[in-house]
């Protein structure tokens, strides 16, 4: 279960280093509004969290066998076939969860950040 855990993240972790590298280039492309840069980087982080918790709502019905997750593991380390589904999708509910969890801190203090811009006067006007 720990090699099926590690890979778990790393499969989902790849995935959302892509996101993260996206939305951070978004942000640098607005650096020259400082507001919306951070709002619109809350608006995205806020995104990558629901993407996330549809995606862990959908493990249950995952054929697990054509996932890359399931490719990614080691054939000596996978689990007998009758437990395999509800291991896989155990393992890639947790994951995601986690995931979605870390997105939802960083929009959450994105918000914030954009909420404590609004009492500056000079950013006060956007």
């Amino acid at each position: 279960m720990q090699t099926m855990r590690a890979v778990a993240y790393e499969v989902v972790g790849r995935g959302v280093m892509f996101a993260v590298l996206a939305i951070g280039v978004t942000m640098l492309g607005l650096s020259f509004d400082l507001p919306l840069m951070i709002r619109t980087g809350a608006v995205l982080a806020t995104l990558l969290s629901a993407s996330l918790l549809f995606f862990a709502e959908r493990t249950r019905r995952l054929d697990h066998r054509r996932t890359e997750f399931w490719n990614s593991i080691p054939e000596d380390k996978r689990p007998p076939e009758p437990h395999a589904r509800f291991a896989s999708a155990l393992v890639l509910r947790e994951t995601y969860m986690a995931f979605a969890m870390h997105a939802a801190i960083a929009a959450g203090g994105l918000w914030t950040i954009s909420g404590l811009l609004l009492l500056i006067p000079r950013f006060a006007a956007h």
